[in-house]
């Protein structure tokens, strides 16, 4: 099924993917197994704070300070011995003074104590000043060799790489995930990423906002304007509200289609792609949370059946919202049109329903990008309309035992870089197997890419119909011919920042939304 002439898997990256989502807890790590348990409900959510790397402006950032002192969130400060005395490790020991602090006792590789080819090190728990408990600590030195070698992306320093591996083999047994701004966080060339979270600020208030969501909670504050409190009171709302965040043109579409021109069919069809894309943002939550049950590299088969679901779900949802998409804009098109057909995952709909009228828009070489993102999307649906997608284990680099969650690639998408984006790569085999290197996905990094890009591809397409003017459209619809104007930058409320922190975008500020009369 491979798209013969544009993209080759021999062109893709051998051993270690290009790109992979992190930031989703890992199985084993925290005191008490997994976060999100098969059965019972979830404990605390567990973070160790890297409070050397940590600046102390974020002492002043309320949201984050509000998510860390949530009562289902438990804060762990950690530092290395040498650096307890450095004044930002002291403010933040200040500002949390009821936080247990874990002292690390490594210095370096060669001054530290070995246990075969590893090295050992001890780590400290302190509570108010008290020592509660002490424990032996170790991580491979020729790892971080083996990742400098590998070569992907900008060069890290050496030293950055052992003090990541020391911090990530300090919190093995105690905490979810590692709050730092260390270059090496989110880094696929990094072997730590495997089986630990590591996430800078943004990463963490995001993935206290992914567990919120996953535990059903609803008490969910923002202050948008330093004195009142404003209140999700339900997830659909947390959803919605994302919704509204990500694509606000999505929104705009509907209000000027029910305020201004009571066109009743736009109004269903965007209430309808909202609807669908809270649902797909829904089924990539389900994938996360079950990812975080992989102990060893390894997923119960419930978990894999449950994280097959989930994409399954994802992919239909993406592609039916695309689909009404395609239809209203036939339908706007040409409101003579009785039964609408079309989807905007197709290239060919564009060459016919949106290239001729829309010519000289700035907007269209990234709508005709991300169209083809779709199409892959589309692809992926029809083939699980002919069997059914898996979640396996692949080996994340050729060295060592790392795993992550993969499909089985059977079609490609158009371009190299879009492989990069949704993490595809050509996996090391199992040693006891034969034939060639097998084309997979990280199905965290291919469900978070395809589900940003829908959003992107939405928003972008919403916001060129609704300022331009089709040009020679045979009987365009009155809400494509009351172009906006653009006037200054689109500021964005106190409650959707926090919002899309909490889901881990960054909220547009594209233009206005003033509309000609």
């Amino acid at each position: 099924m491979v798209d013969a002439g544009v993209l080759n898997a021999d062109e893709l990256p051998i051993g270690t993917p290009e790109h992979r989502f992190c930031r989703y807890v890992r199985g084993g790590s925290g005191s008490s197994g997994p976060l999100f348990p098969r059965e019972g409900a979830p404990g605390p959510l567990e973070l160790a704070l890297d409070v050397a790397t940590l600046p102390e402006r974020l002492l002043e950032d309320d949201d984050f300070m509000y998510a860390l002192q949530r009562p289902d969130v438990s804060v762990q400060l950690i530092h290395f011995e040498s650096e307890g005395e450095v004044p930002v490790v002291r403010a933040w020991k200040a500002a949390l003074p009821d936080s247990d602090v874990a002292v690390i006792g490594f210095e370096s590789v060669e001054r530290a104590s070995t246990m075969g080819d590893s090295v050992e090190f001890w780590v400290e728990t302190f509570h108010k000043g008290e020592r509660r408990s002490v424990h032996r600590a170790n991580f491979f030195p020729v790892y971080v060799d083996l990742d400098i070698a590998a070569g992907i992306g900008e060069p890290i320093p050496k030293g950055l790489r052992v003090r990541s591996a020391a911090l990530a083999a300090a919190c093995a047994r105690s905490v979810h995930a590692i709050v730092s701004t260390m270059a090496t966080v989110g880094r696929p060339d990094v072997a730590e990423n495997d089986w630990i979270a590591l996430c800078d600020p943004d990463g963490a208030v995001s993935l206290i906002g992914h567990y919120l969501r996953m535990s059903g909670s609803r008490r969910i504050w923002v202050t948008p304007d330093g004195r009142k409190k404003v209140g999700m009171q339900s997830l659909v709302g947390l959803y919605s509200t994302c919704i509204e965040v990500k694509i606000p043109f999505l929104r705009l579409m509907n209000q000027v289609a029910a305020f201004k021109f009571q066109d009743q069919e736009v109004v269903t069809a965007t209430r309808t792609v909202d609807a669908r894309l809270q649902r797909a943002a829904r089924a990539v939550d389900d994938l996360l949370r079950a990812l975080s049950r992989i102990e060893k590299g390894r997923l119960d088969e419930d978990s894999e059946e449950e994280i097959s679901e989930a994409f399954d779900r994802e992919l239909l949802y993406l592609i039916a919202a695309v689909d009404t998409l395609g239809r209203m804009h036939e339908r706007c098109i040409n409101t003579e049109v009785s039964k609408p057909r079309s989807s905007l995952h197709s290239g060919a709909t564009f060459k016919k329903l949106v290239d001729p009228y829309y010519p000289d828009t700035p907007e269209l070489a990234k709508l005709h990008d991300l169209q083809l993102l779709m199409y892959f999307a589309n692809q992926l649906r029809n083939y699980i309309h002919a069997t059914r997608i898996d979640a396996a284990h692949a080996y994340t680099r050729d060295y060592g035992s790392g795993r992550t969650a993969v499909i089985n690639i059977e079609s490609l998408p158009s371009t190299l870089n879009h492989a990069h984006r949704l993490g595809i790569w050509r996996a090391a085999r199992d040693p006891l197997s034969s034939g060639p290197d097998p084309v997979v996905a990280d199905l965290a990094t291919m469900a978070t890419a395809l589900l940003e890009s829908a959003y992107e591809f939405v928003d972008l397409y919403c916001f060129m119909v609704l300022k331009e003017v089709p040009a020679g459209a045979p009987a365009p619809a009155p809400i494509l011919t009351a172009p906006m104007i653009v006037d200054g930058a689109l500021t964005s409320r106190r409650v959707d920042q926090w919002i899309g922190r909490l889901f881990g975008w960054n909220v547009p500020e594209l233009v206005p939304t003033v509309i000609v009369d």
